[in-house]
């Protein structure tokens, strides 16, 4: 019999940036990111006699695509938000919807198991990333190999957990959107081909400093590694964000951060959240009063959230 209800739960896409743009040779965009418990999706979806979303336009608009692309599953089907992930912070929200949505949507009609790029492909996600493509099934921490020319999903080359007791801050300026849509698209246009050197850096560490460091729970090592890949990434990004970080007030924060020993410092895609990371909940208890007491920290939203080494919660009856 085909389920009547399907519940999934997931969580949040850090995304640190690409490991390459447009190169001479090799592949275009990969990257490296994780997954994060919360902000997340809760959605509860039924089978129905109307289709409906109460409050969400966007899951009207993906059920519209979906039964477009997808005649055969064009049954009405009603969808409960019960948690989102704010829009257009850095956190993946587009791509944990849209994975979320297509996925309910083919489980009550039947369709089990199907692989993240096919779910990518039913949602039409992943043109750039990856990692939350792959982390909305996996979870943990990843590395997408980028695009190979024939392939519209970057490859994952590698994950591994990342160390449960290690705790996320996340760090948003009030009423500030990142980049999208064809911001975003216009933006990328812009930019010139990063350089095999760069490349070659963010390549370097982030397979001889960052996945070392996860894999042996070292977190100073990881601090200093993840805080130069944002900066080198943060560089390349800045003649069109107008700095390593996408919020000018950003900048000077976290100078006041290092200045105290805070390192393990990365923006999430275009931002304007920023992940700091601690090694335990008490330092990350330090670390949101330090946040909270900085004049920029007052005028931003402060989560604390802890990785996601598994992949979403599906409840089927």
């Amino acid at each position: 019999m085909l389920p009547q209800t399907v519940q999934i739960q997931t969580g949040s896409r850090l995304h640190f940036g690409p490991l390459s743009h447009h190169p001479e040779r090799g592949r275009h965009f990969g990257g490296v990111g994780m997954m994060i418990q919360s902000p997340g999706v809760h959605l509860v979806a039924k089978k129905s006699e109307e289709t409906l979303c109460s409050g969400s336009d966007t899951v009207l608009r993906l059920l519209d695509q979906l039964f477009s692309d997808h005649p055969k599953w064009n049954q009405p089907v009603s969808i409960s938000l019960r948690e989102e992930i704010p829009t257009h912070q850095g956190l993946g929200s587009g791509t944990q919807l849209g994975m979320a949505v297509t996925e309910a949507v083919a489980l009550l009609n039947g369709e089990i198991d199907l692989p993240a790029p096919q779910l990518a492909s039913c949602s039409r996600r992943g043109q750039r990333s990856a990692v939350g493509l792959h982390g909305y099934l996996e979870g943990g921490f990843l590395v997408d190999a980028g695009h190979q020319p024939e392939s519209a999903i970057g490859q994952i080359a590698c994950r591994c957990d990342f160390p449960e007791d290690w705790v996320v801050l996340l760090v948003t300026p009030n009423a500030v959107q990142g980049r999208h849509g064809e911001d975003e698209k216009q933006s990328f246009a812009k930019l010139s081909p990063m350089s095999q050197t760069r490349t070659g850096e963010l390549s370097r560490l982030t397979l001889t400093e960052i996945l070392p460091s996860l894999r042996d729970a070292d977190f100073q090592a990881f601090a200093t590694a993840i805080r130069m890949y944002g900066e080198l990434v943060g560089e390349f990004f800045a003649p069109i964000q107008g700095g390593i970080f996408s919020h000018a007030g950003m900048n000077g924060f976290v100078d006041r951060l290092n200045q105290v020993n805070v390192n393990a410092i990365a923006q999430s895609s275009w931002g304007p959240t920023v992940a700091i990371f601690a090694s335990s909940q008490e330092e990350a208890d330090q670390l949101s009063e330090l946040v909270l007491r900085d004049e920029f920290g007052q005028k931003c939203i402060l989560r604390k959230t802890q990785p996601m080494n598994t992949g979403r919660k599906l409840m089927i009856d």
